[in-house]
């Protein structure tokens, strides 16, 4: 298949990048991601106008000083996300469970590894989600498929969807993604998912920062119709750059609801969970995209200023 040759320059700068990370030594990464950091926010400030609007409502009561700070360490913890991403090529299963501090990791074995089901995981654009998924995908011993949207250069895409399979993940595109997700819960894999970014009137609208956001309901329908637990997890990057991984149950079986009211709360649940953590951890949190572009106003919603309205 011939695609663009954008494409190809896109996708070799790519490849360099990838390269030049997984032959350097681990103590360079940080130095790297800072200066990463420095480049996109600073000099080229690639998307920060979105990520100060976006702190300016979800943070109305820190100053502005204070927003540019956690801003500059969200794109400071991202840089270092995509590097340590890149890295996975060389790292080995011993490697990662060194890097991962699960203390519920004997309780999510009993629990959900050895009874015979499926598990739909959710979880948002915070901390080390990739981590966090390949670790659990080595703990699991049946399928694990994630849910994820395809790149626009198809050749990155490969490349990326490669390294996810090489830790024994199935990848499921969007298109059919719920049709594709319940044959997979019928096998008792486990399903994982981000569900944090706006999508229009084809969310839910539920309680996100004191706004009614836009929220995927995939992993709420999944576990409406498929019965499988719905649980909550976080990769919480710790000061010595280890991931932590802790987990809420936010269903075990579906509520006794019509089908619609049920996504609706079980949506609410686990986005309440995320805004928990975001709270405590606001730089490790992708502020980039505009998560409340279609965002409605609570019935108690405050006032606010015009920097702080959703963005058009």
């Amino acid at each position: 298949m011939k695609y663009p040759f954008r494409f190809y320059l896109e996708y070799a700068g790519y490849l360099a990048i990838e390269t030049a990370m997984n032959w350097m030594p681990g103590w360079l990464v940080e130095p790297v991601a800072k200066g990463f950091a420095v480049l996109g926010f600073s000099i080229l400030r690639i998307r920060r106008k979105v990520m100060l609007q976006n702190l300016a409502i979800a943070f109305p009561e820190k100053s502005e000083r204070e927003r540019r700070r956690i801003a500059f360490r969200s794109y400071e913890h991202f840089s270092w996300l995509i590097l340590e991403f890149m890295r996975m090529h060389r790292l080995t299963p011993e490697q990662l469970a060194r890097r991962i501090d699960f203390p519920q990791e004997a309780e999510f074995v009993e629990q959900f590894v050895k009874p015979e089901k499926g598990l739909v995981l959710v979880s948002g654009h915070f901390g080390n989600w990739e981590w966090v998924i390949a670790y659990l995908a080595r703990l699991w011993t049946r399928k694990v498929a994630v849910i994820q949207k395809r790149q626009k250069n198809r050749l990155v895409d490969l490349r990326m969807a490669g390294l996810r399979q090489r830790w024994g993940m199935e990848i499921i595109y969007m298109r059919g993604a719920i049709r594709n997700a319940l044959r997979a819960l019928s096998e008792n894999a486990l399903v994982g998912l981000l569900g944090d970014q706006d999508i229009g009137d084809r969310g839910v609208y539920v309680p996100f920062f004191g706004w009614n956001a836009s929220t995927p309901p995939g992993a709420a329908v999944l576990h409406v119709k498929s019965g499988a637990p719905l649980v909550f997890l976080t990769g919480v990057r710790l000061p010595d750059n280890r991931v932590k991984i802790e987990i809420q149950l936010i269903s075990e079986t579906p509520p006794a609801l019509p089908t619609e009211e049920a996504v609706q709360e079980l949506t609410a649940r686990y986005t309440a969970q995320l805004e928990r953590y975001i709270r405590r951890y606001p730089e490790q949190y992708f502020w980039m995209h505009k998560r409340w572009k279609n965002a409605r106003p609570l019935s108690t919603q405050p006032a606010v200023t015009s920097e702080s309205t959703p963005q058009s």
